[in-house]
């Protein structure tokens, strides 16, 4: 999963309610608050949530927040954490961070040539940005070293990029339709190719170190998570452990039932162990929306209807692999009939259309936030996520939209000391 920041430009600024020093504008269709200094169509950088922005650009823009003599804030917007955030300051919606352009000219590069669609987390060799992990998820990372997957074409689910940084990626007569993204943990399952070398094979290649004799090729059923593959439960029982067991009770819900070459990719709600969530829960009361605890109550858990100890799936792709590896998509009602033949559900389907260019950048994502936002279709004790836009077709095109609700809880999720987000935990490619 990466992270960019954006050379830009600031549309729409307009005076901040009651606060004579600042100002609104909007970036990407979100929000941002700015100095009294910035006017439309500026050229700036932006830093979209869940961001950190490194601490030399912090430092030496005077951004950083830091204390005085008598102990008291003073300085920047940013914490030491340089975590960019999504929050309501004054009851104005902030979503992300914007700042001049200039703020780069210590790194040396000539701000003259930075053109407007820029993405960048480094440079000149000065790191700039990167995705903001919490300390606990970085070491809950698995440090052992991936091997080489014998499964040559089970594929990695690629990563669903921003909707607001992908516009210009919708075509005309493009056919859309709008899911409800889920908040869990992906994972993927497929009956593929697995290479098997028998002990003469290796042999005989090693001595001549090349292929000479080819390995056997047979149909096995396997899983993974979006960038781990994962085979033999019984053998990872000790990275896996028990609270990690359920991917393999959920894996279990398709063996037997997919084609050869046959994936299907989905994600995994509810409880990963009796106590144990699969994500973490918010603490509502951190957002001082009296409203919105009295809806939702002082906790907010994903676990979309599933009781403790329990969890479900649901389907939001599946494709076809030849043994060239060439993967083509099933289309989406295709997906939602082959759901149906094994018994497992899908991601609910909220709208569906063909894109017409008389809808386009922003007045698109605002058309979006009527799908995006509110109580999740699947449990209305949470807000949903966001939403997916697939462009349906034999190649998986798709991007996501997050509401402002929702990145505003996943800040303070994430702002806890001890959240392990199990998603960016095994964001590590091989097999193990």
């Amino acid at each position: 999963m990466t992270y960019t920041a954006f050379v830009t430009r600031i549309k729409n600024v307009r005076k901040y309610p009651d606060a004579d020093r600042l100002q609104i504008g909007e970036c990407f269709g979100n929000q941002v608050i700015v100095g009294m200094n910035t006017k439309s169509e500026d050229i700036g950088l932006y830093f979209g949530a869940d961001g950190k922005i490194s601490e030399e650009f912090l430092t030496i823009n005077n951004l950083m927040r830091k204390l005085d003599a008598e102990g008291k804030n003073i300085g920047g917007l940013f914490d030491t954490n340089g975590k960019v955030r999504t929050q309501k300051l004054r009851g104005e919606k902030s979503d992300g961070f914007f700042c001049p352009v200039e703020y780069l000219s210590y790194t040396g590069v000539d701000i003259n040539t930075l053109e407007v669609g820029f993405a960048f987390s480094e440079i000149n060799g000065h790191e700039i940005c990167r995705k903001f992990i919490t300390a606990k998820t970085f070491q809950a990372r698995d440090k052992k070293p991936r091997i080489k997957s014998k499964f040559i074409n089970f594929h990695e689910m690629p990563d669903t990029d921003q909707l607001a940084y992908k516009m210009d990626e919708l075509k005309d007569e493009m056919f859309l339709v709008f899911t409800e993204k889920i908040h869990g943990t992906s994972q993927r399952s497929a009956n593929s190719i697995e290479e098997k070398h028998t002990w003469y094979t290796k042999f005989i290649n090693g001595i001549f170190k090349r292929t000479i004799l080819e390995p056997k090729r047979e149909y096995n059923y396997v899983c993974g998570t979006r960038r781990v593959v994962l085979h033999d439960f019984e053998s990872n029982m000790g990275y896996y452990k028990e609270n990690e067991m359920f991917r393999k009770y959920v894996h279990d819900k398709f063996v037997g039932k997919l084609r050869k070459g046959e994936n299907v990719y989905y994600e995994v709600v509810g409880y990963a162990a009796e106590n144990s969530p699969i994500m973490p829960p918010s603490d509502n009361t951190k957002l001082k929306d009296k409203e919105f605890v009295k809806k939702y109550g002082k906790v907010t858990n994903f676990n979309y209807g599933c009781h403790p100890g329990q969890h479900d799936v649901y389907v939001y792709r599946m494709s076809m692999t030849n043994e060239d590896g060439v993967e083509i998509d099933l289309s989406w009602d295709v997906v939602k009939y082959r759901c149906g033949q094994m018994e497992v559900k899908y991601v609910p389907e909220l709208y569906r259309m063909v894109f017409d260019r008389k809808i386009i950048d922003e007045d698109f994502l605002k058309f979006c936030e009527k799908y995006n936002s509110g109580d999740s279709t699947i449990d209305p004790t949470h807000i949903r996520e966001g939403i997916v836009v697939r462009a349906d077709g034999s190649k998986w095109i798709a991007w996501k939209n997050k509401s402002f609700q929702f990145k505003v809880i996943e800040d303070i999720i994430k702002l806890r000391d001890d959240v392990i987000d199990m998603e960016e935990s095994q964001d590590v490619g091989g097999e193990i």
